[in-house]
């Protein structure tokens, strides 16, 4: 019984160092196996390197030689073009063609235009205008019409007819397109009124305008105010025999107009314009009124 107790007493000792030594003798087994992947794995890695090593000193070889080829090709050609030049100078000119001249000169620029003197087209300095033309106008009365030393009376209140128109613009450009003047000018109504010795109707005006220049276009607008003078014209049979002017009233008179002009020298200018006047006169015991519109032709100088 003591011998069974004691043997299994050993059993109990040596069983765990045996399990123990068992397991290390395992783990021994598996350790040179892992080594053994990992001394693989980078003899792998090396066998690559050295084939890409390889593969780049293959084509570094391969574009030297290009490289080398290409170098040659171009000594070639340069022997060859050397070889034509020192042929061609052997030869001299080719007997078909005559020897190349030089290219003459080319000729000087042209100057550049001479520009226009001062004054040349512009509106400055000296304003001169000499207007005319025909129109149709008219007038009408209150009171008793009759020429100043006459005993003659206008019998008809008011007339409408031809009529003509001149206009005398003297002045100086002040700039920016504007001409102040001074203007003399006068409109008769051709036929006058319904009386026999009446011939014609008149009126005078003098007055100050502005003129303004729309350029490079060279039309303007006009425009004058000033005093007024009514007349009439009495024929031969009346007292004299020869057509005489009488006054009829003294007023006011303004006129407006537009027109355009084409240059015909430096400072002289042609043109055809409209314009319209109107003219308020009084005398002893009437009023006349005075209108009329008229194409006209002009001559300006400035």
């Amino acid at each position: 019984m003591k011998k069974i107790v004691l043997v299994s007493a050993a059993l109990c000792f040596l069983a765990p160092q045996a399990v123990a030594q068992e397991a290390g003798a395992q783990e021994g087994k598996r350790a040179p196996e892992a080594g053994g992947d990992e001394l693989e794995k980078l003899r792998l890695e090396v066998e690559k390197a050295r084939m890409e090593a390889e593969k780049a000193r293959a084509e570094a070889e391969r574009a030297k030689a290009e490289a080398e080829r290409a170098k040659a090709e171009a000594e070639l050609l340069r022997a060859r073009m050397k070889r034509k030049r020192a042929r061609n100078k052997r030869r001299g000119p080719h007997p078909g063609y005559p020897p190349t001249l030089p290219y003459p000169p080319y000729p000087p620029p042209a100057p550049p235009p001479a520009r226009p003197p001062a004054g040349h087209h512009r509106h400055d300095g000296f304003f001169l205008r000499i207007a005319m033309g025909p129109g149709f106008g008219g007038y009408t009365s209150t009171g008793h019409v009759h020429p100043a030393g006459t005993s003659l009376v206008i019998t008809e209140p008011e007339e409408k007819g031809p009529s003509g128109l001149v206009s005398f613009s003297l002045g100086g450009s002040i700039g920016g397109g504007f001409t102040l003047h001074a203007d003399l000018w006068g409109a008769m109504q051709l036929g006058g009124a319904r009386y026999d010795e009446v011939r014609h109707l008149g009126l005078g005006a003098l007055g100050l305008g502005a003129t303004y220049y729309v350029m490079p276009m060279n039309v303007y607008v006009t425009a004058s105010l000033g005093l007024a003078s009514a007349n009439a014209e009495i024929g031969p049979e009346a007292y004299h025999y020869y057509d005489e002017s009488h006054s009829l009233g003294t007023g006011v008179a303004f006129y407006a107009g537009c027109g355009k002009e084409w240059w015909v020298s430096a400072n002289w200018g042609l043109g055809v314009g409209l314009l319209g006047y109107f003219a308020y006169t009084e005398g002893e015991d009437f009023v006349l009124r005075q209108g009329g519109l008229h194409v006209l032709l002009s001559a300006t100088y400035n």
